[in-house]
């Protein structure tokens, strides 16, 4: 057998990455990880280790609900790209958008990830309303629906977030958290699961006009608990530095974000141990 370097290497290749595909989708149908496994709130949280819990901005719609209040821009979307691994198939696309209306907001999620073999899709309406000067809440619906080729065929689930925020002051401000407390389940002939229920709490701790803490906690009903925490810096009014670390994978985060009056662009990347890296990019627009 005539073998050459490339051929072993390309084999060799082929087959961690379809061990990394195997393990990673059957991670998700054993846990029904629909709701965290493949969200990434865009590039900026994704530099933070998708830490934001008591943070503002339209990609909250992927963290907290209540989040989407800003105070300022009338409307805002944004688009994101995550590349997990540096595996297409493991790709996911995210389109988020917000609309103020009086003192609430109205918020909308489109998130879709893998390829033929696995398919998911969420659909999420979201609005968030300004109780008072400090405290701010929101409510979430979401719409899941997945798609598994070789006989596993397409489920799909309605769940429920709700979302709290409130500041204590101009310089600490704390979040909570619930997604799914009415335990939807995902069923078909084959299997028969729940989509996760997770309660989350966040800080964010202003240190300086240019520098925040944030940190955040989630425990998942059936997994233990995640903790992550990121520093975002702004050396100048338009550039962010950003870094963070979770344990849940034992994953750091690291990227930048450039952000003119109506616009920003953010670039980032989680990096994995074993698996390596996962680049991200996404973009938004405000409107004010």
């Amino acid at each position: 057998m005539n073998l050459t370097k490339r051929s072993i290497f390309g084999s060799v290749k082929t087959g961690m990455k379809n061990f990394i595909l195997f393990s990673f989708f059957l991670g998700l149908a054993m846990h029904c990880n629909a709701q965290s496994t493949t969200e990434i709130a865009g590039a900026r949280y994704g530099a933070l280790s998708n830490t934001g819990i008591a943070d503002n901005s339209v990609w909250q719609g992927l963290l907290n609900p209540a989040g989407i209040i800003t105070t300022q821009e009338r409307w805002q979307a944004g688009a994101s790209y995550v590349n997990r691994f540096s595996i297409s198939e493991l790709s996911s696309r995210d389109l988020v958008a917000s609309l103020k209306v009086g003192k609430g907001r109205f918020g909308l999620v489109v998130h879709s990830f893998g390829y033929d073999a696995y398919t998911q899709n969420q659909f999420s309406g979201t609005y968030a309303m300004q109780l008072s000067e400090k405290f701010r809440a929101g409510v979430q619906l979401n719409y899941f629906n997945v798609s598994i080729a070789e006989g596993f065929g397409k489920y799909s689930a309605v769940t429920a977030n709700l979302g709290l925020q409130y500041d204590f002051n101009d310089k600490v401000t704390v979040g909570l958290v619930i997604k799914n407390p009415n335990r939807s389940e995902l069923s078909t002939e084959v299997m028969q699961q729940y989509v996760q229920s997770v309660i989350s709490g966040g800080l964010k701790y202003k240190l300086a006009d240019n520098l925040s803490l944030l940190a955040d906690v989630s425990k998942d009903l059936d997994l233990d608990p995640n903790l992550s925490a990121a520093l975002e810096y702004s050396p100048l009014e338009e550039w962010h530095l950003r870094g963070g670390v979770s344990t849940l994978d034992r994953g750091l985060s690291f990227g930048f974000g450039y952000s003119p009056a109506k616009w920003s662009v953010d670039l980032a990347s989680l990096y994995h141990q074993v698996l390596g890296f996962s680049p991200m990019i996404s973009f938004t627009y405000r409107n004010e």
